[in-house]
């Protein structure tokens, strides 16, 4: 079965399909056709598992996870416990976050310092989002190759 024919069936991106190839948590055979192209062949086995990876995402398992639950059982329980307690601590943060603001809906219109009193009595501990504080791998790059440019420039110079 083709990449076109799976995505039809499970309703996954082509970029998702390849995302769960690269970390081998399905494995469609390759083969190459007389132009050097490789062409990935589906099995129903993996059009199955391609579902099952679907439905673990839909429901917020992390790939790392899902690899986990795949290389075997006894890994399987671990994770289950775990990702059971990182729910389990959500929700009661987001119930506290709720109840704190609820009282907001009938203050005629609430400003942001008054949202952040009341938020700031239920998040003390929790940290900023990770993507807030990573450096996006464009900035990477560009900041890598602007410094390359600037060596070498530098390099001509003297020389």
């Amino acid at each position: 079965m083709k990449i076109k024919e799976v995505i039809e069936k499970t309703k996954l991106t082509d970029r998702a399909i390849r995302l769960y190839i690269e970390n081998g948590l399905v494995h469609p055979r390759f083969t190459e056709n007389y132009n050097g192209r490789k062409n990935i062949d589906f099995t129903e086995d993996d059009l199955k598992t391609l579902q099952n990876i679907a439905t673990l995402r839909k429901a917020d398992f992390s790939i790392a996870e899902i690899k986990s639950i795949t290389e075997g059982s006894q890994n399987c329980k671990s994770v289950l416990e775990e990702f059971i307690r990182s729910k389990s601590d959500k929700i009661e943060n987001d119930t506290k976050i709720v109840e704190a603001l609820s009282p907001l809906l009938g203050v005629e219109e609430p400003d942001i310092s008054i949202i952040c009193e009341k938020l700031n009595s239920v998040i003390l501990y929790n940290d900023v989002p990770a993507e807030d504080i990573r450096t996006p791998i464009i900035e990477k790059i560009e900041r890598i190759f602007f410094l390359s440019v600037a060596a070498v420039s530098l390099v001509y110079t003297i020389i």
